[in-house]
């Protein structure tokens, strides 16, 4: 069977053509307000899923990070990570990657836990695991299932870590990722909200660059 390629162009104007049916599709969303949901595919069971801002999402399974742009669906290989390492992101929305040592302890004064963070060494007595993490901020917890849980805010600049309640790890209601009972991973969102938090956040620099146009 012959194949026909698309050149040159024909090529060019596709691509045209997909970028103004998605501009098309975000605007009639900002006007009805309605949420969008479709299912990712090739990602199941993610052991994390970090955010980089509000439109791009990274995937972390079995040491592959895949990085995936909610609003054009293109997936994207990011790299690849060791089964011990945790991945958060910095003030600027990039990745940073924390290493994950345990050891078993003998007396109260040794470590049980290593973190290593860009070539300095985080540690601690207790036994935990990172869950959440965000510029300097990591919130971590028991990492022994069977052991009662404890949740502990850790500052990665200073290495001081002080025990908080249970933490209100709040679901982004203007755009989230789900998890059916299979497996499979499920975006939603709703692009009013998306635009209205980045203004909200950016709204200083962007009317800034407004005035210079």
């Amino acid at each position: 069977m012959e194949r026909t390629r698309i050149q040159g162009p024909k090529l060019k104007a596709n691509m045209y053509m997909v970028k103004i049916l998605i501009i098309i599709s975000i605007i009639m969303q900002l006007i009805t307000g309605d949420t969008s949901r479709y299912q990712v595919t090739g990602i199941t069971s993610p052991q994390q899923i970090v955010w980089k801002d509000n439109f791009r999402v990274v995937f972390a399974k079995d040491g592959i990070l895949t990085q995936l742009n909610i609003l054009t669906k293109e997936t994207e290989f990011v790299g690849k990570i060791e089964h011990n390492i945790f991945v958060g992101t910095d003030s600027d929305g990039e990745l940073q990657y924390c290493e994950i040592e345990h050891y078993m302890i003998s007396s109260m004064d040794e470590f049980s836990t290593i973190f290593r963070i860009d070539g300095r060494e985080l540690r601690f007595f207790e036994t935990i695991r990172p869950i959440y993490w965000k510029g300097k901020i990591m919130i971590a917890q028991t990492a022994v299932d069977f052991l009662e849980q404890h949740y502990y805010k850790i500052d990665i600049v200073s290495g001081e870590m002080e025990e908080i309640p249970h933490p209100a790890l709040l679901v982004n209601k203007s755009r989230n990722i789900s998890e059916d009972s299979s497996g499979s991973i499920f975006v939603n969102y709703k692009i009013g909200g998306i635009v209205k938090q980045f203004l909200e956040r950016n709204s200083r620099s962007f009317f800034s660059h407004l005035g210079q146009l």
